[in-house]
């Protein structure tokens, strides 16, 4: 079901425990630091929030000033930015659903500080080679 879709009789529910005050406190003072766009703050806070994946950020779109069909927002760059940025709040995104997307996020990747930021934090998570 899309976030903006009713439900239907066939759709379950399961609630999540809600994110602390204080992971929003944080990182809102870290997102009133920066320069980034309105989308990239709006999904970080769905991070936050409602634990949204890579796929659930795709809900948020840009339409062209000119008109025609609006496009994703987040992309897979700014997907690692909005995980930059709720890793240096001191959000555990192990625990997030984006987690879970990171090698598909990684893979649309250019080289650069980024890529390196999560592909570094994504080998400190692996689990050590069975011996």
């Amino acid at each position: 079901m899309d976030r903006n879709e009713d439900p239907g009789k066939h759709d379950r529910f399961t609630l999540d425990p809600p994110p602390t005050v204080d992971e929003l406190e944080k990182l809102m003072a870290i997102l009133a630091r920066k320069n980034v766009s309105h989308h990239t703050k709006q999904a970080a806070v769905w991070i936050v929030t409602d634990n949204v994946n890579y796929d659930g950020l795709g809900s948020l779109r840009t339409a062209p000033a000119g008109g025609g069909s609006d496009t994703r927002s987040i992309n897979e760059p700014e997907a690692a930015e909005v995980m930059r940025l709720c890793a240096e709040a001191g959000i555990d995104l192990k625990t997030r659903a984006i987690w879970r997307d990171r090698k598909e996020i990684l893979a649309g990747l250019k080289d650069g500080d980024l890529k390196n930021w999560l592909k570094t934090i994504s080998t400190a998570a692996a689990p050590a080679p069975a011996q």
